[in-house]
């Protein structure tokens, strides 16, 4: 399995390399200040959106939350889905729409702090659905703060290569329920980057890759996970002059380096079709 994760990053990094001219032209790189609207980004044939975060950043969450509002305003004709890491699946695998704020309080166990937002967005009438597996959230909770990062076994179950890929198909096999009762859906995928991106062979984007899925990623400094995406799609010295200006303007609102690629096989050369990173002051100063 490290065999298939190495060839597949060497292969994308080394198409990036060779076409690299070519990849640029189809590449948008701006600064922007405040609220974006996602839906000039995301096509309207979409029917799946994979949004990969850092867990528990608020800028990120809030981000993802505007992006599903915008697309249910966007298209009132369509159901709406959130199909959420955060959320509990039912146990067996099938697909489970929640129903109440107690469903809410029930099933967003691993990391409570995900429950305003899912409530929040039931409560605006997007079908929530969950995706993790009761069982790993218990665990999770057992086991204490965070022990993903630890040399565990549950660790190995849960964020190794095999561990992903073996959630993913969890996950896949509940959006793919989705999509049988209700083929006009638009699905909204949230998780973590680990899952979300083309960097890993085994990633939702590629196992789901039958609904050619757009997918979006966030970072900042110190969260710059995506090398691919910061060796092919650097922001140019231009961009950072960009955001100076608009920080000089209005220095209290944030300012965000949106990468967009315009082509597939651009973004799956470097890891997804949208990037948002929030750009700190301190960093344009530098």
């Amino acid at each position: 399995m490290r065999r298939m994760l190495v060839q597949n990053w060497l292969e994308r990094d080394f198409y990036a390399t060779q076409y690299m001219q070519s990849l640029r032209k189809n590449i948008s790189v701006q600064a922007v200040q405040g609220k974006k609207d996602y839906t000039r980004y995301i096509p309207e044939e979409t029917r799946l959106v994979i949004m990969g975060e850092v867990h528990q950043q608020n800028w990120m969450v809030n981000e993802v939350e505007r992006a599903v509002l915008q697309l249910k305003n966007k298209y009132p004709d369509k159901n709406i889905y959130y199909a959420s890491e955060f959320v509990d699946a039912s146990g067996l695998g099938n697909l489970y729409i929640l129903q109440d704020a107690n469903d809410v309080e029930h099933l967003v166990r691993k990391r409570p702090y995900y429950r305003a937002v899912t409530n929040r967005l039931r409560a605006a009438g997007v079908r929530v659905v969950g995706l993790e597996d009761p069982a790993l959230s218990e665990e999770f909770i057992r086991m204490g703060r965070d022990p993903f990062f630890r040399q565990t076994a549950f660790a190995w179950k849960a964020v190794s290569a095999s561990g992903l890929k073996k959630r993913n198909a969890y996950w896949t096999h509940i959006i793919r329920q989705i999509y049988a009762q209700d083929p006009r859906a638009l699905v909204v995928v949230h998780a973590g980057l680990g899952h979300t991106n083309y960097n890993h062979a085994n990633s939702l984007p590629w196992m789901l890759k039958e609904f050619n899925p757009f997918v979006t990623e966030f970072s900042e400094k110190g969260l710059k996970l995506n090398t691919l995406l910061e060796k092919h799609a650097p922001v140019m010295p231009e961009t950072y002059e960009q955001a100076r200006a608009l920080l000089h303007n209005n220095p209290i609102v944030p300012v965000y380096f949106v990468r967009h690629f315009k082509s597939k096989r651009a973004a799956v050369s470097v890891g997804c079709d949208l990037s948002i990173y929030r750009v700190q002051t301190r960093e344009l100063l530098e």
